[in-house]
């Protein structure tokens, strides 16, 4: 195992970026649209955002990152240390800030008051496990991260998280459970439904599917990095021509055969097509064309406060408007570049005061922790030492 930190990868920070401004754009651009009565949505940008569900494609895209990124992080003993202080010095800090930024911003918009037992559940990041709502819609992500974290964790412990097929064989197995509940439920394989109905309940159903995708991008990482044995790149493979191939084309079939229907067409497009959209955009962001731009870089370093602070910034965009200038118009596309650019601005000064702080301090505390048992260690004296 390795023993030298992970180096941070330029390309994948510039697909973070891409993965936040397409959550970004999809929840601006609905809300500039509802915003604003009568508002055309006539640009270039919105129209496939809208058709493809640009919010689910980016978060599948995070999804695929934390795959590629976090097992191949854990590779050193002591990683069982330093991954839990890691993980909560990198995410709470700004999820915290995020939750108090959403509540100031909702009491003054909406005047919503949320009650002290939903903001506590929600401050764990668990609250989709105890049974409260998110004060925020995508915090329901985060959740889905932090059992991928564990999972990775207890495969670390198991000394397994380096083993490609154990990776790889989660997906397929994940994959091929979650194909079957989904098309039983939602078609074309009605006539299974029996046999699935009520089995996941329907938040959760898809959490199956993205966790398949997790592991299979942590078991697509070997192959890149040519650490995969032969049955990891067959499961690698067949896994990926699973996403690449047989569910587009399971969308394509249903389209032909539901295309009377307009609202499933929509669902179709908005379904199938995201998750090939982000899966496409993955493997060829990754595999085929490796973007570095300086820019897109910064963006995904600070990717997580834009994640984060995007909703909140963009409805106190819309509410100042409604309160201030109610008849200026508006276009949305204008609307969305705005709350991009005070979005971006606002994750910068959050990266850099709370962010960058929180993991300097917990890589301190690690260090602390790490010199602390290398001393212990050193002390420690056999029972029939002399």
């Amino acid at each position: 195992m390795q023993t030298t930190a992970p180096v941070r990868l330029g390309y994948v920070d510039c697909i973070r970026a891409l993965a936040a401004l397409m959550v970004l754009v999809m929840h601006s651009g609905e809300l500039a649209v509802a915003t604003f009565p009568g508002s055309a949505v006539d640009s270039w940008v919105l129209r496939p955002a809208f058709a493809l569900d640009f919010g689910r494609a980016g978060v599948i895209l995070f999804f695929a990152l934390s795959g590629f990124v976090i097992p191949a992080s854990l590779r050193c003993p002591a990683d069982k240390i330093r991954f839990p202080i890691r993980r909560v010095f990198r995410l709470y800090p700004a999820y915290w800030l995020s939750i108090f930024v959403c509540l100031v911003v909702e009491s003054w918009v909406t005047g919503t008051d949320r009650s002290a037992s939903q903001i506590i559940a929600n401050l764990s990041m668990l609250q989709t496990f105890m049974g409260y709502e998110d004060i925020e819609g995508l915090y329901w992500t985060l959740a889905v991260e932090i059992v991928f974290y564990i999972v990775c964790y207890a495969l670390l412990l198991a000394g397994l998280i380096d083993r490609g097929s154990v990776l790889a064989g989660l997906a397929l197995v994940l994959a091929t459970c979650w194909y079957f509940v989904f098309t039983a439920t939602t078609g074309p394989f009605y006539s299974a439904h029996f046999l699935v109905s009520g089995l996941i309940p329907p938040q959760f159903l898809d959490w199956p599917a993205y966790f398949a995708i997790m592991f299979w991008s942590a078991a697509l990482r070997q192959v890149v990095d040519q650490k995969a044995d032969r049955p990891t790149i067959l499961a690698v493979t067949i896994v990926g021509i699973f996403w690449l191939i047989v569910l587009p084309l399971t969308g394509l079939f249903v389209y032909v055969t539901q295309q009377h229907d307009a609202s499933i067409t929509k669902w179709i497009l908005m379904k199938y097509g995201a998750f090939a959209l982000a899966l496409y955009s993955f493997v060829g962001l990754t595999l085929l064309i490796r973007i570095e731009i300086p820019f897109l870089r910064y963006l995904g370093v600070i990717s997580f406060s834009i994640y984060l602070f995007h909703p909140s910034i963009m409805r106190l965009l819309a509410g100042a408007h409604t309160m201030l200038v109610p008849d200026l118009p508006v276009a949305p596309i204008i609307f969305v570049a705005v709350c991009a650019s005070a979005t971006i601005a606002f994750s910068a000064i959050v990266y850099r005061y709370i962010e960058s702080p929180a993991i300097s301090l917990g890589t301190a505390i690690c260090a602390r922790a790490m010199r602390h048992r290398k001393m212990e260690s050193t002390l420690r004296v056999p029972r029939d030492g002399r």
